[in-house]
C-alpha cells in the first residue's frame, strides 16, 4: 500500500492538438506535465503511447510550494499513438489518449497513488476540422507500472463531408428516378441510356470525393452509402434493359406497350421503395451511432477537476467554474 506521503497530483495542460493522422493512427499534442510530489526525488515517469518525444527544455521549472510538497513542470511537444473507429465517418468521436506511466518501483501495483489530478485546456487549443468535448480520465496499469490516461474527445465537424458528398451522392442517386416521372415507360432504350450515363457520374464522383476520404481500411457509413446507391442504379438499369435483351435476342418475340408499362411501373415502386428504405435504415443507424454532445467553447482557459469515488473506484470529470 502507497503512503500518503508517496502520493503525486499530476496536472496536464493542454496548450494545442494538431495532425490528427487518420491513416497513421497519430496525433501530435503540445502540453505541459505539473507533476506535484513529497520528497527529494522527481518521480519517473513516461508517455507510453509516444512515438516521439521533444521536450522543450525552456518551459521546464522545478519549485518548492513548501517545506513538503514540491513541484515539476515541464512542457512537450508529443506524437501519440492511438486507435482511431472510423465506422460512422464524418460522424466520428475519437478519443485522443496520453498515457502517463510511473516508472518508481514504490508505486508498483498501486493505483491509489494518484490524487486530485487535474487537466486544464487552454484557450488556444482549437482545430479547424474537430469539436472539442468533455475529456475524460482512467487509470490502468501496465504491468505493474500504474498509469493515469487523460483523453482528449474530439468529435468531427461533419457538415462540410455531408454536404459535399453525401447530399451531392444522393441527388445523383434520385436523378435516376427523373425517367420515370417524365417518359412513362414510352422509350426504355432512352432511359437506360439516361442512368448509364447516371452510373458513370457516380464513378467519377467517388474518383474526385476519394480525396476527402480517410485512406483506410475500414469500410465508413459514406463507402456503405456510396455502395448501396450504386446498387439501386445497377438495379433500376437491369430491369429496364431485361425487356429490350428479350425483345432483341429472342426471335418473334415483341413486347407489348401495356407490358412495357407494367415493367415501367414496377420497377419504379421496387427502387422507390428500397432507395428509400435504405435512406431510412442509414438514418436510424447513425441516429443510434451518433449522440449530440456538448462541445467545449474555448474563449478562456478550462480546468477540469478529476475527483474519485472511493465506493466505485471510478473518476469523475467537473468543469471548474
Amino acid at each position: 500500500m502507497i503512503n500518503i506521503l508517496e502520493t503525486i497530483n499530476f496536472h496536464l495542460f493542454i496548450y494545442n492538438y494538431y495532425d490528427v493522422d487518420i491513416v497513421r493512427s497519430t496525433f501530435t499534442c503540445d502540453f505541459g506535465v505539473k507533476c506535484t510530489y513529497i520528497g527529494d526525488n522527481i518521480p519517473n515517469y513516461d508517455f507510453l503511447n509516444a512515438v516521439s518525444i521533444d521536450e522543450i527544455i525552456i518551459s521546464s521549472r522545478d519549485y518548492n510550494i513548501d517545506d513538503t510538497n514540491k513541484v515539476s513542470f515541464k512542457r512537450f511537444r508529443c506524437i501519440f499513438k492511438t486507435k482511431f473507429n472510423l465506422n460512422i465517418f464524418p460522424f466520428d468521436t475519437q478519443r485522443l489518449d496520453i498515457k502517463i506511466r510511473l516508472l518508481d518501483s514504490k508505486y508498483y501495483n498501486s493505483s491509489n497513488c494518484f490524487t486530485l489530478d487535474k487537466l486544464t485546456i487552454k484557450s488556444n487549443s482549437f482545430n479547424d476540422e474537430w469539436d472539442l468535448l468533455e475529456p475524460i480520465i482512467n487509470i490502468d496499469f501496465d504491468d505493474i507500472h500504474p498509469m493515469i490516461i487523460y483523453s482528449i474527445i474530439i468529435s468531427r465537424k461533419w457538415f462540410y463531408y455531408f454536404i459535399n458528398i453525401i447530399v451531392i451522392q444522393f441527388f445523383i442517386i434520385t436523378l435516376n428516378f427523373y425517367t420515370f416521372i417524365f417518359s412513362y415507360g414510352t422509350n426504355l432504350s432512352t432511359d437506360s441510356a439516361f442512368n448509364l450515363v447516371l452510373i458513370l457520374t457516380t464513378f467519377s464522383f467517388r474518383s474526385s470525393f476519394n480525396s476527402l476520404m480517410p485512406k483506410v481500411s475500414d469500410l465508413t457509413i459514406i463507402d456503405i452509402y456510396y455502395l448501396g446507391g450504386l446498387i439501386i442504379q445497377f438495379l433500376i438499369f437491369v430491369l429496364q434493359m431485361t425487356p429490350l435483351f428479350f425483345e432483341s435476342h429472342l426471335t418473334n418475340t415483341t413486347i407489348s406497350d401495356n407490358t412495357y408499362y407494367t415493367i415501367f411501373k414496377y420497377t419504379f415502386y421496387i427502387t422507390g421503395l428500397i432507395w428509400l428504405l435504405f435512406n431510412l435504415i442509414i438514418f436510424i443507424y447513425l441516429k443510434t451511432k451518433y449522440t449530440v454532445k456538448k462541445i467545449i467553447k474555448l474563449d478562456k482557459n478550462i480546468i477540469f477537476n478529476i475527483t474519485k469515488d472511493e465506493s466505485s473506484q471510478f473518476y469523475e470529470v467537473k468543469t471548474s467554474e
